[in-house]
């Protein structure tokens, strides 16, 4: 079963390969980001930022920043598994996929540091 997986022409490609290994290690780190930086408190946190509400940002618990690790790990696998389904059709789609994963990495490392740097 993991010989069948690993057997695909996506885990032959080098390009493919680093691409996502970049896109895992951005998932890392924003994982020990967050999880480095988020702690339990009493107060509300800041969520997220709202143009409705007359102070900008919304508070809740702080356990809902947990959301932020899980859609990161959501997204990549996500991209990943697109990215391998679409290798067999055309390379360069594959490839797109993954450097889309990796922009999102890097975004998602920006606004969780920043959310967590509001507490």
């Amino acid at each position: 079963m993991i010989t069948s997986i690993f057997s695909r022409p996506f885990f032959k490609d080098r390009t493919a390969l680093i691409m996502l290994f970049v896109a895992a290690a951005l998932l890392v780190i924003n994982m020990l980001v967050i999880f480095s930086n988020l702690v339990s408190r009493n107060y509300l946190v800041p969520v997220r930022f709202s143009t409705y509400d007359i102070g900008g940002i919304d508070r809740d618990q702080w356990f809902s920043l947990y959301v932020l690790p899980i859609f990161a790990l959501v997204s990549f696998f996500f991209n990943a598994l697109l990215s391998i389904k679409a290798y067999q059709l055309r390379r360069e789609l594959a490839i797109v996929f993954m450097m889309l994963a990796i922009v999102a990495g890097i975004f998602g490392v920006l606004v969780s540091n920043s959310l967590l740097g509001l507490q």
